[in-house]
Parts: C-alpha cells; sequence; structure tokens
C-alpha cells in the first residue's frame, strides 16, 4: 500500500459504510397502478377497519409465502 493510512472521523466511516452496504440495493423506483375500489368497499363495510398498513403488509406477507 502506497501512502499513510488516515483515520476517519465517525460521520465518514458511517457514510462509506452506508456506501458500501448499498451496493446490492437496487436504485430504481417501481409504479404500479392498482384498482382499489373492491378493497376500499369491502374494507368500508367492516365494523372496525383495519388499517391500510395492515392491508398491505398482509398482501405482502401473502405474496411472499407464494415466492
Amino acid at each position: 500500500m502506497r501512502g499513510r493510512a488516515l483515520k476517519l472521523s465517525a460521520p465518514r466511516r458511517l457514510v462509506g459504510d452506508l456506501m458500501r452496504f448499498s451496493i446490492g440495493v437496487p436504485r430504481v423506483a417501481v409504479q404500479r397502478q392498482m384498482n382499489l375500489g373492491p378493497l376500499v368497499r369491502a374494507r368500508m363495510a367492516q365494523q372496525t377497519r383495519p388499517s391500510w398498513t395492515a392491508i398491505f403488509l398482509k398482501g405482502y406477507a401473502l405474496l411472499a409465502l407464494e415466492m
């Protein structure tokens, strides 16, 4: 190795770590249009409505089971 090693500050090391670990992360956003009308009606028909977060998380979990 040529030159000399310099100790990096904690913030600089954090940025370096984030850059290193982000190598495998996709950098393209994906959009999809969905017809949520039937889902909205089914949700509105319930006395206690589940949150949208819970609905989409459950859908993601069901899809992950199929993979």
